[in-house]
């Protein structure tokens, strides 16, 4: 079971690096080079890191499997800063959920897992 988390969660990874990728290329005729890297010591972090050769940009995933949670930090030059960190719990949870408008919070999207889980089970909102 362990082993299954694990890979789910450098699936994750690799999902939520590329996923990046395209945000911050949208736009642009070509696509940055980018390399990641994949480690993993003690089956509990995952990072990857990828590499915008030519704007020297680096952006660096770090997953805690463990604890379920995602961090990114930006490194450019010789500064590295925390760009953005959350906990996935109920991401992982949620089926299929518009894009929205704005930032989603966590609370936002553990309520649509939420309402997706008891809509599944026949909940009190089912066929209303």
């Amino acid at each position: 079971m362990q082993k299954t988390q694990v890979v789910m969660a450098f699936l994750l990874g690799a999902v939520v690096a590329l996923s990046a990728a395209l945000v911050v290329t949208a736009g642009r005729t070509s696509l940055p080079a980018a390399y990641g890297q994949g480690v993993s010591a003690n089956n509990e972090m995952l990072m990857t890191a990828t590499t915008d050769t030519p704007n020297q940009n680096n952006t660096i995933f770090v997953m805690d499997t463990k604890g379920m949670r995602l961090g990114v930090y930006k490194f450019t030059g010789a500064h590295l800063s925390l760009a953005a960190i959350r906990q996935i719990t109920y991401d992982m949870k949620v089926q299929d959920m518009p894009v929205a408008k704005g930032e989603l919070s966590v609370s936002d999207v553990q309520k649509a897992a939420q309402e997706a889980d008891a809509n599944a089970k026949g909940g009190p909102n089912k066929g209303h």
